[in-house]
């Protein structure tokens, strides 16, 4: 008797299937979302992609190319330690599914998450909760992504998984005074997920930074005031 093979579901956003790409690349996309879940990442290489697609190497690294222009996926190589050796690569997804043990958290976008889980219309009321909660962090999240500087969002699936573990007044209250955190901290912004985890949102943090940034301004305007005076 022959095993049966464990079927799973590709998710695909509208932000993928909306675009220019072609079918190969939106499949390509479906595959490396599904094999992303589990780690947060895929390490499969281009021969495994040239298989299951059925096209060439080539054509594998043009396609994950084309991925990587619309910013839907990000890449890293892992070298082996003190080498040059490539261990493996990397790839992340910068929009799309993200899942924990094959239960849906989150998408960017309302088009509805399809699983293998069959209906249950007797769900309890907490499970309805929990996933209107997770979708009005996602909202949040997505919106503080829109406005943070870019290079220093990081890995969006990280970012995700740190906000999750926010309350939604704690959610909201990031996402109202990011402006006010980026303006204290001028040239100097953290990381999206340093931001998240050292509750820089808070009002705590945010009195303590514009008080220093005061007393710098207050100290530089006194410097240059007493440079100016001795000009002769």
């Amino acid at each position: 008797m022959k095993e049966s093979k464990q079927a799973y579901y590709m998710v695909i956003p509208s932000t993928v299937w909306n675009t220019d790409l072609n079918q190969k690349a939106v499949l390509l996309y479906g595959h490396i979302s599904v094999l992303a879940n589990k780690k947060g990442y895929c390490h499969a290489n281009n021969k495994y992609f040239e298989k299951v697609l059925n096209i060439s190497t080539a054509t594998v690294g043009r396609l994950l190319n084309e991925l990587k222009a619309k910013d839907l996926i990000s890449s890293r190589v892992i070298y082996k330690e003190k080498s040059k050796e490539v261990l493996e690569r990397r790839i992340y997804m910068n929009t799309g599914i993200i899942m924990d043990d094959n239960s849906p958290v989150i998408t960017d976008d309302n088009r509805p998450v399809i699983t293998g889980e069959p209906d249950n219309s007797t769900s309890s009321n907490t499970t309805r909760s929990n996933s209107k909660s997770d979708d009005v962090l996602a909202k949040i999240f997505f919106k503080i992504v829109e406005v943070y500087p870019k290079n220093r969002i990081g890995n969006r699936q990280h970012g995700l998984k740190k906000f999750q573990k926010l309350d939604i007044k704690q959610a909201k209250l990031a996402g109202k005074n990011l402006k006010r955190y980026l303006d204290v901290s001028r040239e100097f912004v953290k990381n999206l997920q340093n931001y998240i985890e050292q509750e820089c949102y808070t009002e705590e943090y945010l009195v303590a930074e514009e008080t220093k940034n005061n007393r710098n301004n207050i100290t530089n305007t006194k410097t240059f005031e007493q440079n100016y005076d001795n000009i002769s």
